[in-house]
């Protein structure tokens, strides 16, 4: 999921029980796994400004991407080449991971649309759309076969885990999907992961005989090594590049069969791309940067490579030149909307009259999330299905900001932290005249007796997950948005990297009235994730502990010692995940661990919580 900020009134806590928060549930949740956030953030489709995934045509000179919910086309070479984007589909819904046809005619993509992501195909002739699965799962990475009747994708229909299928596709629809590898669970206990295993990142090989695609059979950590498959009946799976992949590889067979194009951060904080062989060969890197390289397509000639970027912060689509590595960025400069639309211009102030930043949710007159050019789209985890069809995405909005909506009613809501009222406006969208929307922010009424507050969030990761590549600069916006006054990021490590290790000298950011103070969430994954805020000297390794199957499966340094070497720098410590139940040291030791340091499904969980129960009463420890 896309990066946000939650605003949490730092020394004054309110808690009020409210009735109507029962029915709210999380997004999409038909997908059974654990950690919900790792796999949104990292994998499923979210609404982006910028582009975020991208198909060359079979001839090589157009693109088809998503931007916006939306699927466009743009002409890359030839007469028809510019800055100039036709819209293709316009939902309901947000249509994202478009593929080409080999015979040019059809797009398939995915489209998320009433809490479901369905494969749907696009017939370039007429512009006409049809659904290709009703299952009310998840659908993903839909890939075309060369021969172009058959497509690859993944999905959770029947299971609730994401699973390869292989199905047959001609001019009538999808035929019967067939499993390319048997669901199966694994033996070994998954950090973060579930303990089915899954299939994921889908490619063909040239000839139509194979898939490459990423799997963690028996692997416990991260979302597993790329693989490959005959699709012939009895093959098992082979994999060729073993390292600890994050929902990202998306490996990509070249054209000619020869080299496999892939993302990775092996030995580094952030995605690049890197290249290899079927056969896993010196495994070499293409590009380099602190920042992402993700989605990556080969054209069909293999000279060209298409991927999507956060170098600039947002998404952005850049072609680059495999031999030599010339690169141009592909721009929409004109976007033609397949319907009518018109801006609306929303102003932002507090009661004085003066501009404020703020969080903004806009609709449009067809129930769709839209957004400036250049925002950062966010998204709520959860939403209420009783008031809602779907959850809340919004963006910063600082000041002033444009928005192009379609023609009709549209609804604008917006928000500054917690300490003003929400605000909600309608505006009647009209052709050429657009609509302006101001919206003045009013502070909530305090007792007489409550005290004055500072509004603060001391767990943020300002790089973790999500789309974007943040900084301190772009951190401090959002939180001015947000009314925070204080921001620890609290800086770890997610799977073998930390993005924002460059800031673990510590150190403190006062930007615009706000500041941002560099802090370190410890891995203590047996006792619980311990918050050290404000180390004087370094950051503390390993950043692990009780972590199994590897070398740090000790619990050892437990929370005591994590805690002493943080206060021997001057830190304060503090808990930001608790442990998931009772810990008994007197019999819980590294030689003997009766559960998983986080279970790999609730199941599992409450059975090692009922287990640990037992043994404690029968021991009189408790």
């Amino acid at each position: 999921m896309t990066r946000k900020i939650p605003a949490l009134l730092g020394l004054l806590t309110l808690c009020v029980a409210d009735p109507s928060l029962a029915a709210r549930g999380p997004v999409l949740k038909q997908v059974d796994l654990p950690h919900s956030y790792y796999y949104r953030e990292m994998f499923l489709p979210q609404l982006t400004s910028g582009p975020s995934s991208v198909a060359f045509s079979p001839d090589g000179k157009s693109v088809v991407y998503s931007m916006g919910g939306s699927l466009w086309l743009q002409a890359i070479d030839g007469l028809a080449a510019g800055e100039t984007a036709d819209e293709l589909t316009y939902g309901p819904g947000y249509d994202y991971q478009p593929d080409w046809s080999p015979d040019g005619r059809y797009v398939v993509f995915v489209r998320h649309h009433s809490d479901a992501i369905e494969l749907w195909r696009l017939d370039l002739t007429n512009r006409k759309t049809q659904q290709l699965t009703q299952t009310r799962a998840v659908q993903v990475q839909p890939r075309y076969a060369p021969d172009g009747g058959r497509i690859a994708f993944v999905s959770t229909a029947g299971s609730g885990h994401f699973n390869l299928y292989v199905a047959e596709l001609n001019a009538a629809g999808l035929g019967a999907p067939r499993a390319v590898i048997a669901p199966r669970e694994s033996a070994i206990a998954r950090y973060y992961y579930s303990s089915h295993d899954h299939t994921i990142n889908p490619s063909w090989t040239p000839d139509g005989k194979s898939l490459v695609f990423v799997s963690n059979r028996e692997n416990a950590y991260g979302t597993g090594p790329i693989c490959s498959i005959a699709l012939e009946a009895g093959s098992v799976p082979a994999c060729f590049i073993h390292e600890e992949t994050s929902w990202r590889a998306n490996p990509e067979v070249a054209p000619d069969g020869r080299r496999v194009l892939y993302s990775s951060y092996q030995g580094r904080q952030w995605h690049q791309l890197w290249v290899s062989t079927l056969k896993g060969e010196a495994t070499l890197p293409l590009t380099f940067g602190e920042f992402d390289i993700t989605q990556a397509r080969w054209s069909p000639d293999g000279r060209r490579v298409a991927y999507i970027s956060n170098e600039s912060g947002n998404l952005a689509l850049w072609i680059r030149e495999f031999a030599g590595g010339a690169r141009k960025q592909i721009v929409a400069k004109t976007r033609r909307y397949a319907r009518p639309t018109a801006p609306i211009a929303i102003k932002l102030t507090d009661e004085a009259g003066k501009p404020v930043s703020g969080r903004v949710s806009v609709r449009g007159s067809d129930a769709r999330a839209y957004s400036p050019d250049d925002a950062w789209v966010s998204a709520d985890d959860g939403f209420d299905p009783a008031t809602q069809v779907e959850e809340t995405r919004y963006f910063h909005c600082h000041g002033e900001c444009v928005v192009t909506v379609p023609l009709g009613r549209a609804e604008i809501t917006a928000w500054r932290g917690l300490r003003y009222a929400a605000v909600k406006h309608t505006a009647q969208v009209e052709k050429m005249q657009g609509a302006t929307v101001a919206v003045s922010f009013k502070l909530l009424s305090m007792p007489a007796w409550a005290p004055a507050s500072v509004s603060a969030d001391l767990h943020v990761h300002m790089n973790y997950g999500g789309h974007y590549r943040s900084t301190l600069r772009t951190l401090a916006a959002q939180a001015r948005a947000e009314d925070l006054d204080v921001i620890y990021n609290t800086i770890v490590n997610k799977e073998q990297r930390i993005p924002d290790i460059a800031h673990a000298r510590g150190g403190i950011t006062h930007d615009g009235g706000m500041t941002i103070f560099q802090a370190q969430e410890y891995h203590t994954s047996f006792w619980g994730h311990l918050g050290l805020l404000d180390l004087g000297d370094h950051f503390l390794t390993p950043d692990f502990s009780a972590y199994q199957q590897s070398a740090l499966t000790s619990p050892y340094p437990h929370n005591g010692a994590v805690a002493d070497l943080a206060h021997a720098q001057g830190a304060l410590v503090g808990y930001v995940h608790p442990f998931d139940w009772e810990i008994v040291p007197a019999m819980h030791s590294s030689a003997n661990f009766p559960c998983p340091a986080r279970s790999p499904n609730r199941t599992d969980a409450r059975t090692c919580i009922r287990s640990i129960g037992r043994s404690c009463r029968t021991r009189k420890i408790r």
